[in-house]
């Protein structure tokens, strides 16, 4: 009997010690960062055949449920799944951002009515009508939600336009307009298409009567005009075939998979993003404070374009990916076993891969194959606006610039004489 007590009391302690090591070893989810492009919008441009339709880019109520679906999805992983997040809105968890667009604004709004639901919002105080009285205009009618439905307001910060070179680089940087025009003049593989393109371009234009010819340029807007017109007001022309529409739409994702035609330009057009990515999954790997907002928070969540998803891919020189639809998101989970941190990149819920990189990595190789993709603020500015440090209406002033230091001169003499005549007045007097 002794013998068998002895075994048990071996065998419940292994079993003991391998619950506490797997325990102890099991990896743990350290830091989120999302980033979405907007839900289904109107077309920017508006075609001859949409013209009796007023479109201006902003999103749709398909929009905003894609987002809201994308929102609740992510919830059941981060929330439900891993408890990475308390099911509550808590400040300290998470920071969002958009672009300065109402179409990403609002998609944020609706991929945050998904991540925290309605019911999940804060409820009133019992006491403030003992505070205030109970017939006073501060005073909560009832103890229950503060808003409707539980409803939860979530703070979305935002910069302005040109002001905003984390999530809108590419945009405030008319010189990668400039060098793209280039490229689809002397690159062989746009001339070869274009002319290939071209017959079918001719069939196109015929079918929508249209009075100016169709650039292949101009195929991902033609493709969403159309898109649009068909979802949101049901109507298609007749001319139009389900052959000739996936021709139109094979060649707007084949020009839309070269907006960013190299690292070079995706660097400069989301290198700052994705080195504040690597500064915040660095810097939650070593608890370093960051200067990058939203570096003490677990999710960093930014609302922004399909522009901003193609240059991130093109920075981190991804391999073969498709074109981000409507609702995309890319995130980087940094995750921590026995104080080993590793990174995963999942595009649309797939393993994105990377140089060097597939299903996820070390944290270590993560930085070092994507710092080529990275540029600071003085690259960035370098490359898109010459000599000027930053793009502003506003300049600092060189003193020692010789016109500036004319001016200053002219000041002093101006403030100089108006004070001797000032004093010899009061001589005078």
């Amino acid at each position: 009997q002794r013998i068998v007590h002895k075994m048990s009391y071996k065998i419940i302690g292994m079993l003991l010690i391998t619950i506490v090591v797997t325990t102890l070893s099991e990896p743990a989810l350290k830091k989120v960062i999302l980033i979405t492009r907007h839900g289904d919008r109107e077309p920017i441009k508006t075609w001859p055949f949409n013209s009796e339709f007023k479109y201006s880019g902003e999103l749709t109520g398909e929009g905003m449920n894609q987002l809201y679906r994308v929102g609740s999805r992510l919830r059941k992983r981060y929330v439900d799944d891993l408890q990475f997040l308390s099911p509550n809105y808590k400040r300290n968890e998470i920071y969002v951002r958009s672009t300065d667009k109402d179409r990403t604004l609002m998609s944020a709004d609706a991929f945050l009515m998904g991540f925290y639901p309605p019911s999940s919002g804060p409820t009133t105080s019992p006491y403030s009508a003992l505070w205030y009285g109970e017939n006073h205009p501060l005073a909560s009618e009832k103890v229950g939600y503060a808003l409707p439905s539980g409803y939860q307001p979530i703070p979305i910060h935002t910069e302005g336009g040109k002001y905003d070179l984390l999530l809108h680089g590419y945009k405030n940087c008319d010189r990668i307009s400039e060098e793209r025009k280039i490229y689809r003049r002397e690159n062989q593989e746009w001339i070869n298409k274009r002319k290939e393109a071209k017959p079918f371009l001719k069939t196109v234009q015929e079918i929508y009567d249209l009075d100016k010819p169709i650039t292949l340029s101009k195929m991902s807007s033609l493709y969403h005009a159309i898109k649009a017109e068909y979802i949101h007001h049901g109507n298609r022309n007749e001319k139009l075939t389900d052959e000739i529409l996936d021709q139109i739409t094979d060649l707007a994702e084949w020009t839309l998979e070269r907006k960013f035609w190299n690292r070079e330009i995706g660097k400069i057009g989301a290198g700052i993003l994705l080195g504040n990515i690597s500064d915040l999954l660095e810097g939650s790997s070593k608890s370093i404070k960051s200067k990058s907002k939203g570096s003490s928070e677990k999710l960093i969540y930014y609302s922004a374009h399909d522009g901003t998803l193609l240059a991130l891919l093109a920075a981190l020189d991804a391999e073969k990916y498709s074109i981000p639809p409507y609702a995309s998101t890319i995130i980087f989970e940094l995750w921590e076993n026995d104080k080993e941190y590793a990174v995963k990149v999942l595009y649309n819920d797939d393993h994105l891969k990377l140089v060097g990189c597939t299903g996820g990595c070390p944290l270590e190789t993560f930085l070092r194959i994507t710092k080529p993709g990275i540029a600071t603020i003085d690259e960035y500015s370098q490359y898109c606006y010459g000599n000027e440090e930053t793009k502003s209406d506003t300049k600092e002033i060189d003193i020692f610039n010789p016109g500036c230091a004319l001016i200053v001169i002219l000041g002093l003499v101006s403030v100089t004489m108006f004070l001797f005549m000032n004093k010899k007045i009061d001589k005078e007097n």
